[in-house]
């Protein structure tokens, strides 16, 4: 759950929500969004105190053939395929070939060799940038980036649609009550992340949640010309505007889902 929403919806215009406090600040009157920006930044810097002394880096060393496949696991790839008729030359010899033998495992790895103990050795080699162009890496990039410049788009035209006035085609919400609905989401979002996503990628499958949670973009976006429609009939946000902006939220609920659903 991200706490920008509660941050920016609570301590926006400090001196006329705090008079008390702010009220007599000229500063914080002719930067009313100073509080908001400063806080965020303040827990970004304290995450990042944190993190550079206790975190340690994993290795210096250039990403090997082995390093590369085993982030990919036993899918296979361009580099595997490199490697492809020596493997088969292995089990040959050792007298494990099947069609469904996964082209890494557990005992044996390319590029590597037995000593006299009969452990396998490492010779570990360098990947280029050209052996990383494969299916497998470029698919998912593709597929991201474009799901990324349409969730930015969708994500930039809430707040606003929330935010621009009734006349011109929005809801008219304050900065407050922003917060406050982005806020409630959020921790909807963080529940139904840790209690549905699994469950439903182990039941499903990762490409068929992708794609239905992909799906509900469309009827997101889809959901900001209706809601103008309907403020614009009433002039103010009535119950079937409310219902709307839930139906709305639960498809971002979905949307958030996708990026969870990774597939090969």
């Amino acid at each position: 759950m991200k706490p920008r929403p509660i941050i920016g919806g609570i301590l926006s215009e400090p001196a006329a929500r705090w008079p008390a406090l702010f009220g007599k600040s000229k500063f914080f009157q002719e930067h009313p969004y100073f509080l908001p920006c400063a806080a965020a930044g303040l827990l970004a810097f304290i995450s990042g105190a944190i993190a550079i002394p206790s975190l340690k880096e994993v290795s210096g060393r250039k990403l090997s053939y082995v390093g590369l496949l085993t982030k990919l696991q036993s899918s296979p790839t361009a580099i595997a395929r490199e490697k492809d008729r020596q493997r088969r030359a292995l089990e040959a010899r050792n007298g494990t070939v099947t069609s469904t033998t996964p082209l890494l495992n557990r005992h044996q790895v390319y590029g590597s060799r037995e000593n006299a103990e009969g452990r396998d050795i490492v010779e570990e080699t360098p990947a280029t940038f050209r052996s990383l162009l494969i299916h497998q890496v470029i698919f998912p990039l593709a597929v991201y980036m474009v799901q990324a410049l349409v969730d930015m788009s969708s994500t930039v035209l809430l707040p606003l649609m929330y935010s621009t006035s009734i006349p011109l085609g929005g809801l008219g919400f304050d900065a407050y009550h922003i917060g406050v609905i982005l806020s409630v989401w959020g921790v909807i979002y963080a529940v139904v992340m840790v209690l549905v996503l699994g469950r439903a990628i182990r039941k499903f499958g990762p490409r068929t949640v992708h794609i239905f949670c992909y799906a509900t973009y469309f009827v997101n976006i889809a959901l900001y010309p209706l809601l103008a429609h309907f403020v614009q009939g009433s002039r103010r946000v009535d119950a079937k505007i409310w219902a709307v902006i839930v139906v709305q939220l639960i498809c971002r609920l979905a949307n958030g889902m996708s990026y969870g659903t990774p597939f090969l």
